[in-house]
């Protein structure tokens, strides 16, 4: 038996459980497109261009592929989360740093929440959780796993 509801475009029928019709879904899909390329063209204003351009790099993505392959995508800081980015030991807006942004030992597999933790974000906002949700390492002394 098929379920409609109202579409939350036109107020027709839609198919539980999507919000719009078949009409206002392809609407609805050209309006997220647009909003979402100008929220990134106005992120991109504000980013460093060789930042970007070095994140956006074939040599980046096989040093952190690499990295990522190492720690067999778990979390390096807290271990029992998967990882799902790669973390520079030293800070790569430092001139030691985007030296050494590719040396493969000062790069860490982390998950979210540890990578949060290492910058220091979600920490300081009013009203806000200290920690984003989600797994992760506790904030006291988090520091990578001995390569054994």
């Amino acid at each position: 038996m098929i379920i409609f509801k109202l579409c939350s475009g036109c107020g027709g029928k839609a198919v539980y459980p999507k919000r719009f019709c078949d009409i206002c879904e392809d609407k609805q899909d050209i309006k997220d497109k647009e909003s979402r390329a100008r929220s990134n063209k106005r992120y991109n204003r504000t980013r460093d261009k060789d930042l970007a351009c070095f994140y956006s790099s074939k040599a980046w993505k096989s040093v952190s592929a690499r990295r990522m392959q190492m720690a067999k995508y778990f979390c390096e800081y807290c271990v029992r989360a998967l990882a799902c980015e790669v973390h520079h030991e030293l800070p790569i807006n430092t001139p030691d740093g985007w030296e050494k942004r590719l040396d493969i030992d000062l790069v860490r597999a982390v998950c979210l929440r540890c990578h949060n933790e290492k910058h220091e974000r979600f920490s300081g906002r009013a009203g806000r959780s200290a920690k984003p949700p989600g797994g992760g390492a506790k904030s006291v002394g988090l520091s990578p796993l001995n390569d054994t």
